[in-house]
């Protein structure tokens, strides 16, 4: 949870720079989590400034799309409660809907 919640972080400093990274909806080929468990965003050949950014929201879909091992793991997520909290997001960009998605992660 704690990866998540700091790689979300890291999405959102990126979104309140209107930068969009482009690999956050298959971000284990972008993302290297060295022996502290800090995560570490690599690879930004592709991002770019843009109004409406996406970092935040495709990482919430990738975690969604995990569910299934996750559950393995002991580690239970409410898909609808965290896309609701996501789609707020997209809408404000702001730290108290950004906030609800750390929420529905259990952060």
């Amino acid at each position: 949870k704690f990866v998540f919640i700091n790689i979300l972080e890291q999405c959102f400093a990126l979104d309140r720079q209107k930068i969009t990274k482009e690999e956050m909806h298959h971000p284990h080929k972008h993302i290297i989590v060295n022996p502290f468990q800090k995560p570490v965003l690599i690879d930004f050949e592709r991002c770019h400034e843009t109004e409406k950014p996406q970092n935040v929201t495709q990482f919430v879909e990738y975690i969604c799309r995990l569910k299934p091992v996750l559950e393995k793991r002991d580690f239970s997520i409410e898909i609808e409660k965290l896309r609701a909290a996501a789609k707020e997001y997209k809408e404000r960009y702001d730290r108290e809907s950004f906030q609800k998605i750390i929420n529905a992660l259990g952060g």
